[in-house]
């Protein structure tokens, strides 16, 4: 069995699945949140606890702040969030 993911490892796997799987532009954060959550099931078990918490989802603004390759902030709120995908 492979070694658990860390938390920005996760962040960056679910952002580039969400982002991959689907043509939407945007993504809300309880979505990316509850995406994180369901994957931290198999790939990442150690840190289902921290995000079933409040301090996860704290954790997780920073964290995505951390992909500007991925994603960037829709709103003013970061309650919506746009995915960057490369322009040919």
């Amino acid at each position: 069995m492979s070694n658990p993911l860390n938390f920005d490892e996760l962040v960056g796997n679910v952002l580039t699945m969400a982002r991959d799987a689907s043509p939407r532009k945007t993504i809300e954060f309880g979505v990316i949140h509850g995406f994180c959550r369901d994957f931290a099931e198999d790939l990442a078990p150690n840190l289902i606890d921290l995000l079933s918490r409040v301090e996860g989802l704290q954790s997780l603004v920073p964290a995505l702040e951390r992909r500007p390759d991925l994603i960037v902030p829709a709103t003013d709120e970061k309650a919506l969030w746009c995915f960057v995908r490369e322009s040919y």
